[in-house]
């Protein structure tokens, strides 16, 4: 479902500004920021980590399209906590704002409807938003209300706890799921941990 929400926003954003998503975000966001390890790419080189997945095949890549519309947007960790620390900041980096805070507000903030199965996670744009204790929120029990986390193809995962005014980060560098492997609970933990340590 999300694969074409990202690919219809990314055709409206191409029709009405006549530039792509990774256009727009290279020379409005990343390059403001300083960012040299963040884009989307269709060729490895020797400063990529490969991407793990089945032995005849080291590197994912899913599409040769690198307009923003589809996957292959590739960080570094450094980078991808920056990225977080310029959402705890409201779009603010170096004292310069960067773009309208209202955006991250927006996007961070809860837009999923309210269901009446209060397990399902909750949402906002692209993030995920912790609000309650949604059992099948990917953010875990421990972490606070208001803290809200987005994820990548490997299940790499930021982590925004405004409260604390933290940001954490992991990476990973192989996809697929071992056998017993519970992804939602190791995604919650991820935070659980985070917020264990802050004690």
């Amino acid at each position: 479902m999300m694969k074409y929400f990202v690919e219809i926003i990314s055709q409206i954003i191409l029709h009405t500004t006549k530039r792509t998503i990774a256009d727009i975000l290279q020379k409005e966001v990343f390059s403001p920021l300083g960012f040299k390890e963040t884009n989307w790419y269709n060729t490895f080189d020797e400063t990529f980590v490969e991407v793990i997945g089945k032995d005849t095949n080291p590197h994912w890549s899913a599409s040769q399209i690198i307009d923003g519309s589809k996957m292959n947007m590739y960080a570094s960790a450094r980078e991808f906590a920056k990225w977080g620390l310029v959402h705890l900041n409201e779009g603010n980096h170096d004292g310069r704002q960067l773009f309208d805070p209202e955006i991250i507000r927006i996007a961070t903030k809860i837009q999923s409807p309210q269901y009446s199965n209060q397990d399902l996670p909750e949402n906002g744009i692209f993030w995920f938003v912790k609000g309650t204790q949604a059992s099948k929120s990917e953010i875990g029990e421990a972490v606070p209300n208001g803290a809200y986390q987005i994820l990548g193809y490997t299940t790499v995962t930021l982590l925004v706890i405004p409260s604390e005014k933290i940001v954490a980060v992991r990476m990973f560098n192989s996809y697929g799921n071992p056998k017993g492997y519970d992804y939602l609970r190791d995604v919650k933990d991820f935070g659980n941990v985070i917020v264990q340590c802050l004690k």
